[in-house]
């Protein structure tokens, strides 16, 4: 049973005087084809019967490093209502100027208002729990095909989660356009100017709701607890503000144990450069990123991992979906193979992302599979109830004209969504014009570190700490079970990134070969020597019965020499015949005893498959999930 509620622990260490959080309690997530975590904000609305002022009204949103607020209206089911709102004034001057057009939320017949839009703020000495924002929303009657047709092909749907718009313009005077424009500042500019925070900034990591993890998203700095080893930085595009995210590789691997994957598969990368059409390449090129790979664009206003067609069904080989071109989604094949689903879902499992930053620098996303079994919510083009995606969306750019023989460069990126950034924790710092990109944990991140915005680089937690924050969800899978390997090219690259080039399994094979090699060496030594010894004092006793110059050493502790050689005396004329013999081998290095690191793992408690008879993780139906064996 999910839990209704579950706030952030009262107990945090605070390292900052200046970052604030976004009060965020945890509850059952929302759609389309999620659960997702999202942040709350509160708008001033009317009674629907009267002219006075009614309640405060909470409004869900998805942060974005876009500019504008969106929310889908009353009038088609959504939440907000302009002539509603006690503090709304109508805009009749055009709707605002979308600063990022790469990033097209799919909203479309707007109306404008500026309104207040109120933040809660986790409670802080340094300033107040709310903070009340002026903005420009827009006020959204319907949706555009494009992006219906990435959620539904065509089918209209209410979704009830509004953008907020956190973006600004990047390399010129932005405060006095938009006091030129009547608009308000930006509103990371109003939380500066205000005091409330310092840097000019903000991070998220969006979270696996249905592994019951909050989303962290807070101003003006972060939680160091919700990243993990090195953090990719990148430039913006100066004219749409952009980050300028490469990716170069897409592969799929296990963080420990065997692999759940079909057993005629190798692990390692899906990557199809080959296949990388000439508008991307172009539009790679036109931001100066490195041959080969794509720019993409982590976005919350989606929800999907779009990818060239190519590499998803590479990646889709592994798996027991199929694709479903009604949804346009691949489907978790759930009715004929639910063992091998769940082995999947629950196991160590990720699919992994390498990014090059702006110091060509790689950066590793990995996004466990248990986040990647998704509801198909609503139900809808025929779509069975209980459907569960994986959410690999092949994607082209449809501005892009490939018929064209010279075609130009795309004019959007890969959207990396809503799936990816449940293990991502993204910053945009705008006085430096950057924006940070790392490896977040999974739902035990441990306890809240509160770090300032205020250096070049950002703190974060060790790297090896991400196995421990899944731990208690995942079920290992047995090594000798499996018989995935490692591909040559994956042991090239675990060399590279290793150092030396060996891995601990090697090393300690070839340790264990050069012990046995030198054990066997000296028994055999041993061996021949007491032979030699017993037939040569046979013949000694004769020759020499009665003489007290000869002295064996049979037992007891040797003399040994300044190097530690053990030394046997022996009569000269035994001396002269056993010059030959190998008395004991001599080793000048110490004697090592292997080093096995045995590791134990706390089997989980529970599944983080969905029980099929437990009420829905959204609102929206019931789930239906495959159970673990």
């Amino acid at each position: 049973m999910r839990i209704a509620m579950r706030l952030f622990p009262l107990a945090v260490v605070c390292v900052s005087a200046t970052t604030r959080l976004v009060y965020d309690p945890y509850e059952p997530g929302y759609g389309p084809d999620g659960p997702w975590n999202e942040i709350t904000v509160y708008v001033n609305q009317r009674l629907e019967s009267t002219n006075s002022a009614g309640p405060v009204a909470a409004v869900r949103m998805w942060p974005t490093g876009g500019s504008p607020v969106e929310l889908l209206s009353k009038d088609v089911s959504g939440v907000y209502s302009g002539e509603a709102s006690q503090t709304a004034v109508k805009y009749d001057g055009g709707f605002q100027y979308s600063l990022l057009n790469p990033w097209p939320t799919g909203y479309t017949g707007k109306k404008m208002w500026f309104d207040t839009v109120k933040f809660q703020l986790e409670a802080d000495p340094s300033g107040p729990n709310f903070m009340d924002i002026n903005t420009t929303i827009q006020e959204v009657s319907e949706l555009e095909e494009t992006y219906t047709d990435l959620l539904s092909l065509g089918e209209y749907m209410s979704i009830p989660v509004g953008i907020l718009g956190l973006g600004k313009k990047i390399d010129f005077d932005s405060e006095a356009e938009r006091k030129k424009l009547g608009f308000p500042l930006w509103i990371i500019d109003q939380f500066v100017e205000s005091n409330t925070i310092t840097a000019n900034s903000w991070f998220m990591h969006l979270g696996d709701n249905r592994a019951e993890q909050t989303c962290s998203f807070s101003l003006g700095g972060y939680e160091k607890n919700r990243v993990l080893g090195q953090v990719g930085t990148f430039d913006f595009d100066p004219l749409f503000g952009m980050p300028k995210a490469f990716l170069i590789d897409v592969a799929l691997d296990v963080e420990y144990g065997g692999s759940p994957f079909l057993s005629d598969r190798t692990l390692g990368s899906v990557w199809d450069a080959d296949n990388i059409t000439v508008s991307d390449k172009e539009l790679v090129k036109q931001y100066g990123g490195p041959l080969d790979s794509l720019m993409v664009l982590p976005d919350a206003a989606f929800p999907y991992i779009c990818l060239p067609r190519r590499v998803c069904d590479a990646a889709a080989e592994y798996l027991p979906v199929y694709y479903d071109a009604a949804l346009g989604l691949y489907v978790w094949n759930t009715t004929d193979e639910l063992d091998q689903v769940n082995r999947i879902i629950n196991a160590p499992a990720y699919m992994s992302f390498t990014f090059s930053d702006v110091s060509a620098e790689n950066v590793t996303i990995k996004v466990p599979f248990t986040s990647l079994f998704l509801e198909v919510s609503p139900q809808r083009n025929g779509s069975a109830e209980d459907a569960r995606y994986w959410p690999c969306k092949p994607w082209a750019d449809p501005y892009s004209e490939e018929d064209d023989p010279n075609p130009g460069a795309a004019i959007i990126p890969f959207h990396f969504g809503r799936a990816f950034l449940q293990a991502a924790f993204t910053g945009y710092n705008y006085d430096r014009k950057r924006f940070y990109m790392g490896q977040a944990p999974g739902p035990d991140a441990g306890q809240r570190v509160l770090v300032d915005d205020n250096t070049d680089t950002i703190s974060s937690n060790p790297a090896d700490s991400f196995a421990a924050s899944w731990q208690r969800l995942w079920t290992a899978i047995e090594s000798n079970n499996s018989t995935n390997t490692t591909s040559d090219d994956q042991e090239a690259n675990s060399s590279k990134s290793g150092g030396d080039g060996m891995t601990a399994g090697r090393t300690a094979g070839i340790v264990a070969g050069a012990v046995a090699g030198i054990c066997g060496a000296i028994g055999a030594g041993w061996w021949y020597f007491r032979r030699r010894r017993r037939q040569e004092n046979g013949q000694n006793a004769a020759t020499h019965s009665g003489s007290g110059d000869e002295y064996h050493a049979i037992g007891g502790k040797p003399e040994l020499d300044g190097e530690g050689i053990p030394i046997a005396e022996l009569h000269p004329e035994t001396a002269k015949r056993e010059s030959q013999a190998l008395a004991e081998l001599h080793s000048p290095s110490r004697r090592n005893e292997l080093e096995v690191q045995s590791m134990v793992y706390e089997m989980p408690a529970g599944d983080v498959s969905p029980n099929p008879t437990e009420h829905p993780a959204s609102h929206e139906k019931t789930d239906q999930s495959p159970q673990k064996p």
